[in-house]
């Protein structure tokens, strides 16, 4: 299809979401930086208004690696899987993290959840459909950790959520993922479970690196404010479209 850089030669101005998003739109279709507005999605803030409910009987004193997406094939839960298997062959039993999951469970999510199966793995996985917001916050409060093995992400909003909920992080070294992490998340390729599994075993075995990640979250946090980024947009539309004269 030929829309989008139909659309993109006529615009005025072009919005996205990250400075990766900016630059590969310049490479593909030559477009001048200076056509381009980038703002951040910083939606977290939304927490702060909901109650928190319940955590679920079976996340009750067990830590916890979390995994919040769709069960899309760019979203990489295969290489989650095989480099979790390998993590919880290294670790000792007592030491044990599971993984938490959350996502609609459509045919791709079933077939994910036979996966844990056939890897002898699924009673270390704990699967929860599309949450409310009241009882996702529950499951980001208590989280130990977030691992994000996404093979291309425009932005990764569950990053953001991570630094506002001081949940250290490791995440795939791709797309925009190490721009919106800065330094404050352990990076590793997404298509090999052995780094997967190091980055796992790194953050679970190492409190002292956890509490580094997490500072180094919350210094870059405050870059992240809903009502900057949502001026910048305001401010953008109005200067392309003046007023009436009357």
């Amino acid at each position: 299809s030929d829309w989008y850089p139909k659309a993109v030669a006529q615009s005025s101005l072009i919005h996205t979401i990250s400075d990766f998003c900016s630059s590969r739109i310049q490479f593909h279709y030559k477009v001048p930086q200076d056509k381009i507005l980038r703002t951040y999605l910083p939606l977290h803030s939304r927490f702060d208004t909901i109650d928190q409910a319940r955590l679920p009987d079976q996340l009750v004193d067990r830590p916890y690696f979390l995994y919040p997406a769709n069960y899309w094939s760019h979203k990489n839960h295969e290489g989650l899987l095989l480099g979790y298997r390998q993590y919880l062959k290294a670790t000792p039993d007592h030491k044990q993290w599971d993984l938490v999951l959350t996502g609609h469970i459509d045919e791709r999510g079933q077939a994910i959840q036979e996966l844990t199966k056939t890897l002898g793995i699924d009673e270390h996985i704990h699967f929860f459909q599309h949450l409310d917001d009241s009882s996702f916050k529950s499951i980001w409060e208590y989280a130990d950790a977030l691992v994000f093995p996404s093979l291309y992400e425009g932005f990764g909003l569950p990053i953001v959520e991570a630094l506002h909920f001081q949940t250290p992080i490791a995440c795939s070294n791709v797309a925009s993922l190490p721009e919106i992490t800065r330094d404050a998340a352990l990076l590793f390729d997404p298509r090999k479970p052995s780094e997967i599994a190091h980055a796992l075993t790194t953050l679970a075995e190492n409190p002292t690196i956890r509490k580094d990640l997490v500072e180094k979250g919350c210094s870059i946090l405050p870059e992240y404010q809903l009502d900057p980024e949502a001026e910048k947009l305001v401010l953008a539309i109005e200067s392309l479209t003046p007023l009436s004269q009357h």
